[in-house]
């Protein structure tokens, strides 16, 4: 999964630029360069948990979470970082291209699950480059999409709260 990940990635990198065809994403500020990272303690959650951005495109993220145990409760916690994250981002919406296991990294035994995010300013995929759209067709893909704003309320609910400022 990690491989096939990457190597979308590198087949992005060319068309996520923009161009006369697409429209030009928002591009990052010098704030909001840094990867994201977050983690559940430092949130004031009383588990542990994180998430964290391992590449950037100008429209998408690799993004990898480690929850153990991933229980449903704790998945929220997840969900308010992939808003986060999209928020980070200059964005308003998520869009999931591509989900799967890799090896924890702190537990051999245990996996972790990487992410290929896509973000857009509206709820539609229209902004997303044509290279991400064909990625949804082939196996291991799928559409699914998150609004930064609906996640972040998902996991103030679920978990009790969720920070007022983030990164």
């Amino acid at each position: 999964m990690a491989a096939s990940v990457r190597l979308l990635l590198a087949a992005l990198t060319l068309s996520c630029g923009g161009g006369p065809s697409a429209p030009s994403p928002t591009p990052s500020t010098a704030a909001t360069d840094a990867l994201y990272e977050a983690s559940a303690r430092d949130y004031g959650f009383d588990f542990d948990g994180q998430v964290w951005e391992v590449e950037r495109l100008p429209q998408c993220s690799l993004v990898r979470e480690c929850l153990h145990p991933d229980v449903m409760s704790r998945s929220f916690f997840t969900i308010g970082c992939w808003g986060d994250l999209t928020r980070v981002r200059g964005f308003e919406y998520s869009w999931q291209l591509q989900s799967g296991p890799v090896p924890c990294r702190l537990d051999p035994s245990k996996e972790d699950r990487e992410r290929l995010l896509a973000f857009t300013h509206e709820p539609t995929a229209g902004e997303l480059p044509q290279r991400m759209l064909r990625a949804w067709i082939g196996p291991g893909s799928f559409q699914w999409s998150g609004e930064a704003k609906t996640d972040i309320e998902l996991a103030r609910q679920h978990l009790g709260h969720w920070p007022t400022t983030t990164r």
